[in-house]
C-alpha cells in the first residue's frame, strides 16, 4: 500500500477484508490491524477500509459463504457480530479503537458449563446459582444468576498489565428483580469502588461505569 501511494501519488483503500463467521474475535483483530495499517500510509493517503459482505452467513446463502460478520439469531434473521466493533471510533488518527479487554465477554467459550472460561465465581456456598444458558444478547449464551433460595454471588475478572488510560465497563443485562442487591461493580483500579444498580427489566438494557483511570 505504501508503494502504491508513493509511486502513483494516489489514495489507497482496502475494499475487501473479512474473516470466518465463527471467529468474531479473530476477525475483530484482522479489521483492527488493517485499519491501523491503512492509517499509517504516509501523507494521509490511506483513506478507508471496507468489510466484504458483513451480512453474509452460511445459513442463508446457497453457496454456504462463511466469511461474513453476522450470526443467525433465528430462521433467516441475522445480527452483526462483535467483529464489526473494530470500526467503532476508527476515524481520526488519535481516536481510541474501543478494544474490549474482557476475556470471553459473551460467555461463548465453554458456554455449556457452570463456570464459563475466563471468569471466576465467588459465592457463600451457592456456586450453582451461577450458570450459562442460551439466548445471549449478541452471542449464543448469556450468564445467569438464579436460585430458589437466598444466595450471595459474584462473577468477575481480574485484569492486570493493561495500559494506563481511561476505561469504561459496559454490559447488557436483564433482571426479573426481587434481589436485595443486584449490581455491576469495578474495584481495585486506583480509585474507590464504583457500582451501578441493575434495574428490573425484561428487555436487554446496557449498563455502564465510566471514568475508570
Amino acid at each position: 500500500m505504501n508503494d502504491m501511494a508513493s509511486r502513483y501519488n494516489k489514495e489507497v483503500m482496502v475494499v475487501e477484508v473479512g474473516g470466518h463467521e465463527n471467529s468474531p474475535t479473530d476477525t475483530y483483530w484482522t479489521i483492527h490491524e488493517t485499519i491501523n495499517a491503512v492509517k499509517e500510509i504516509p501523507n494521509g493517503k490511506g483513506i478507508g477500509v471496507f468489510y466484504w459482505e458483513p451480512l453474509g452467513h452460511s445459513s442463508v446463502l446457497p453457496d454456504g459463504y462463511p466469511v461474513g460478520a453476522a450470526k443467525a439469531v433465528s430462521e433467516n434473521v441475522l445480527q452483526l457480530t462483535t467483529a464489526m466493533d473494530a470500526f467503532s471510533g476508527a476515524s481520526g488518527s488519535t481516536q481510541s479503537s474501543g478494544v474490549n479487554i474482557a476475556t470471553n465477554p459473551g460467555f461463548e467459550v465453554d458456554g455449556s458449563t457452570q463456570n464459563p472460561s475466563g471468569w471466576t465465581t465467588w459465592s457463600n456456598g451457592h456456586d450453582n446459582a451461577n450458570y450459562t444458558e442460551a439466548s445471549g444478547y449478541t452471542g449464543s449464551f448469556k450468564l445467569s444468576h438464579w436460585k430458589n433460595t437466598s444466595y450471595q454471588l459474584s462473577t468477575y475478572q481480574i485484569k492486570t498489565g493493561i495500559s494506563n488510560g481511561t476505561y469504561t465497563m459496559k454490559a447488557w443485562v436483564k433482571s426479573s428483580g426481587g434481589f436485595n442487591t443486584s449490581q455491576m461493580y469495578v474495584k481495585n483500579f486506583g480509585g474507590t469502588e464504583k457500582n451501578v444498580a441493575i434495574p428490573a427489566t425484561s428487555a436487554w438494557t446496557q449498563m455502564q461505569i465510566t471514568g475508570l483511570i
